[in-house]
Parts: C-alpha cells; structure tokens; sequence
C-alpha cells in the first residue's frame, strides 16, 4: 500500500453523519449535560445586564403575576357557571358569568400584549448596548476589516 493511501485511511472524513466521521448535526443531544460550577456568579453576571432596567423589569414580573392571576380566574368562574348556575336553570346568571368571562379573557389578552411590548423594549435596549460595546473599544475595528 503506498504511503498517501495510507495517510488517507488515517484522516476522517469531514461530514455531517456520524457514519462519515463527523458528530453528527443532533451529537448535542446526546452528550451528558454539563453542571453549572458557579450559579451565583452566573446569576450576578446575568443580572448587571439588566442594570439600569430594574423598574421595566418590575412591571414584567407584575404584567406576568397579573396575567397568570386571571387565568386562574377563567377556570373557576366555569366551574361555577355549571355548578350554580346551569343547575338552577338562572339564565341571567348565565349571561353575567359568559360577560365576566369575555372580560377576563380580554384583560388577559392586554396584559400579555403589554408584557410582549415591555419585554421586546428591554431586550432591544440590551441588544443595542451591548453590541455597541466592542465598537466603542476599538472604533478604527470597520476600517481595518476594509
């Protein structure tokens, strides 16, 4: 066998498949999942990201207490709907408890919509802050790519 045959069999394959000497696409899934070794300091880090958002980031967490607080309602409002008032044939109490209903879902649905809004603003603020950065630190960085 000549020697650069040989050097070829001793050299993988670049691919994808496992089979053509790669991982593989998905060999992600399949390694064991690394622990964390210092949570605190990841947690400290993640949250000087969120500096000067402290009070955007309070009226998330209260539009999130909120909107989960009303879906709660929805649920036991159809609860009562059948027990009470199905059963005893009030169907007043019906069209209440239905006007009740569309209010919450209502509600609901502009508080996650304002969540959605607050949410997007904070991670657009944080996105424009921090890819600027490096730029600041070296400016003459487009230049030297050109």
């Amino acid at each position: 066998m000549s020697q650069q045959s040989k050097n070829s069999q001793d050299r993988k394959q670049p691919g994808i498949g496992p089979g053509r000497g790669g991982k593989g696409r998905h060999s992600f899934l399949s390694e064991k999942p690394q622990k964390a070794n210092d949570i605190q300091g990841t947690l400290l880090r993640i949250w000087t990201y969120f500096k000067g958002q402290t009070l955007t980031l309070i009226l998330v967490f209260f539009l999130v207490a909120l909107s989960t607080g009303l879906s709660l309602v929805n649920p036991f409002l159809f609860g009562r709907a059948i027990d009470t008032v199905i059963t005893d044939g009030d169907i007043q109490g019906l069209v209440n408890i239905s006007l009740i209903m569309v209010g919450i879902a209502l509600g609901q649905g502009i508080l996650v919509y304002y969540q959605t809004i607050v949410m997007a603003y904070i991670s657009q603020k944080n996105g424009a802050k921090y890819s600027e950065r490096p730029f600041l630190k070296s400016p003459n960085l487009v230049l030297t790519i050109l």
